[in-house]
């Protein structure tokens, strides 16, 4: 049973990432009882609602149209209205839109409720066996090769998997920069998770050259501390590195505090007598 609709509430609904087996059956009815369902691309969602003989509204909701969307949602929500937020596949907010939303249904007190169901980043730690004592989930890398490094820096010297999505055209480019960020390590490479082609191989990142791309992936990286040569500065110098460097101070702090796992506010004690 998926319990009763309330109005003016917000459903955030997992849809199938692969098999569409995976769609619950609680899933289903919700979007089947609600007013409105959000989602990234109508022509892909209308194949789902298709399927499972859904018949409620569509209305586009991605994050082009996302900033200028959000004002006639909650006011729909306010009049009374329910509505689910889905994706193209998995679970919504998880490298995809929706955060924003929910923010504005807590400021304007909307209820919000999660609706469970598949989700790559989970199964892909299930499915690696290597994410025992947790995981990082980092989702689909940027395109330039320093934001890719900005957005790693801080995972760098943790001692737990990384988890990382990518799309076929970008596996070798991807796989090619993580080699050459994090060295030699083992990775996970999955593809097409739970659809007829499922396959998991194993490989060393220095390998990445072995693959050909093919479908959609999820990658978990093993943890791997290393010696980090800062760490070997003091707090005072380490900060003076990174803004030395170009880094803004605020920027510094929160990597120095996660390079040497301390508190934010220790750090910026410090930062405030430089």
């Amino acid at each position: 049973m998926a319990g009763a609709i309330m109005k003016g509430k917000l459903y955030i609904t997992a849809t199938p990432i692969g098999n569409l087996s995976e769609m619950t059956p609680r899933a289903i009815q919700t979007l089947k009882d609600v007013d409105l369902i959000l989602c990234e691309d109508t022509s892909h969602s209308k194949k789902l609602m298709n399927y499972f003989a859904i018949d409620t509204p569509l209305k586009s909701y991605h994050k082009f149209s996302e900033a200028k969307s959000i004002p006639e949602i909650i006011q729909k929500l306010q009049s009374g209205q329910s509505i689910a937020l889905i994706t193209d596949a998995g679970m919504p907010t998880v490298s995809d839109p929706g955060s924003r939303l929910i923010s504005a249904c807590y400021e304007n007190d909307i209820n919000v409720s999660i609706i469970s169901g598949a989700s790559a980043v989970i199964n892909a730690a299930a499915l690696s066996g290597m994410c025992e004592k947790g995981f990082v989930f980092v989702g689909f890398l940027p395109e330039k090769a320093k934001e890719k490094q900005n957005a790693l820096e801080m995972y760098a010297y943790l001692d737990v998997p990384l988890i990382v999505y990518c799309a076929p055209h970008n596996l070798q480019s991807d796989l090619e920069f993580l080699f050459s960020f994090l060295g030699s390590r083992k990775v996970a490479v999955i593809r097409e998770m739970t659809k007829m082609y499922e396959e998991i191989v194993f490989i060393d990142l220095k390998d990445y050259q072995t693959l050909t791309p093919k479908g959609e992936y999820v990658l978990v990286i093993e943890g791997k501390p290393k010696s980090n040569p800062l760490l070997e500065l003091s707090i005072e110098e380490h900060l003076k590195y990174y803004i030395d460097n170009g880094t803004e101070k605020k920027e510094a702090i929160k990597k120095v505090a996660a390079e040497r796992s301390l508190n934010k506010n220790e750090v910026y004690q410090i930062a405030i007598k430089l």
